[in-house]
């Protein structure tokens, strides 16, 4: 074998079998599952705000119907109120 070509295989040998040092791997690992809870723990807040969030479209629901009632109870009160005045003015005319 000629030195170049010894050469070429120890550096193809090196190249392949030290590309990352272990400590960078293990860094990288425990980065990645910190970030694989910090995301867990944003998801479990996302759904939590997402159930108070319907929570409060049904009660938002709920006062609009009930806006909705008095607006037509005191619309027919204030009918009534009218009627009943008109009808007083006539009779003491």
């Amino acid at each position: 074998m000629t030195s170049a070509r010894v050469f070429h295989l120890f550096a193809l040998f090196a190249f392949l079998t030290a590309c990352v040092p272990a400590r960078k791997y293990e860094e990288l690992n425990s980065q990645m599952a910190g970030l694989r809870a910090e995301s867990e723990t944003a998801m479990a807040k996302a759904r939590e705000a997402e159930a108070a969030y319907s929570e409060q479209q049904g009660h938002v629901g709920d006062v609009d119907r009930r806006v909705k009632l008095l607006e037509q109870d005191t619309f027919t009160m204030g009918t009534s109120l009218r009627k009943m005045q008109s009808s007083m003015t006539r009779s003491t005319n």
